[in-house]
């Protein structure tokens, strides 16, 4: 056997390996894959987004977790990767606790503000940018 054909039959068989991997896949991931094969199509452009309404006993509507993260990096639903990252780099550089004097109250604050900037960050950038969502995929043996 050639070494083509060698090639060709290790790629076929991790192929069929990742194929059946895929179709046992829980809910979510094999959401988060037909959403990413249908963007690739053309199928729609939109980023997946968590869109679920959060209710109170009261009625009314709570903010969910990613709308406050969008609210804090003051970033339009509509955002792009490019617009995420410089929200973050101008906030982050803002409110970086060693700006401000040791031991203060106002570096107290800079240090919670910071911590918010960053978790909004780490929620959102999954959602914009496709190649975590590739690599977060992978199966490394």
């Amino acid at each position: 056997m050639g070494i083509t054909d060698r090639a060709y039959s290790l790629l076929r068989a991790y192929i069929g390996r990742e194929w059946d991997r895929i179709e046992k896949a829980p809910g979510a991931a094999r959401r988060e894959l037909d959403e990413y094969l249908d963007s690739a199509r053309g199928g729609s452009a939109d980023p997946p987004q968590r869109t679920e309404a959060v209710t109170t006993r009261t009625g009314q509507r709570k903010e969910t977790d990613l709308d406050e993260a969008y609210r804090v990096l003051k970033l339009e639903k509509s955002a792009t990767l490019a617009d995420l990252k410089h929200a973050f780099k101008t906030l982050s550089e803002r409110s970086l606790p060693t700006n401000f004097p040791d031991g203060s109250e106002e570096q107290e604050k800079a240090k919670a503000i910071h911590e918010r900037v960053q978790r909004a960050y780490d929620l959102i950038l999954p959602i914009l940018d496709p190649r975590l969502r590739r690599f977060k995929s992978l199966w490394l043996e």
